[in-house]
């Protein structure tokens, strides 16, 4: 069932010439993936999808407006975040951030900055815990 439907968005995606929705419909396929456990082909299709949307942004013959530029920001930060790309993401969280924008989108943003923030300092924990492990490992062997 799911080939049925990576064929029916595949020809789709090809059909259609906008990034953007090109995007959307690779977007769409990893969800269908994610729903099946097919993890790598999941993982391909954010891929895509994080590539197409970054082309449709910065290719766009139409200009976005602050809410549209607001929401692929976060967008993109999610699926840099799918990545494990922590700094990719909070920089695109940072441009979402926007005084004259949507007060959700903001407030939104702003707490995937926190959610990051807090990862990346589990991360250095655990490098200094690792640190310390081979520390000790190299104390207790003389």
């Amino acid at each position: 069932m799911i080939n049925e439907h990576y064929n029916l968005l595949l020809c789709k995606s090809l059909a259609e010439s906008s990034a953007l929705r090109q995007a959307k419909v690779w977007l769409h396929m990893a969800w269908l993936n994610d729903d099946a456990y097919n993890t790598m082909e999941r993982d391909e299709a954010y891929r895509k999808a994080r590539k197409l949307y970054y082309d449709g942004w910065y290719e766009s013959k139409d200009p976005l407006t602050l809410e549209e530029e607001q929401q692929l920001s976060i967008l993109l930060a999610e699926l840099y975040l799918k990545d494990g790309r922590l700094k990719e993401a909070r920089q695109y969280l940072l441009r979402a951030v926007n005084k004259s924008g949507n007060k959700v989108f903001n407030r939104q943003a702003q707490n995937r900055m926190y959610d990051i923030r807090e990862i990346m300092e589990d991360e250095k924990n655990k490098e200094v815990e690792a640190n310390d492990e081979d520390f000790e490992i190299e104390v207790g062997e003389e």
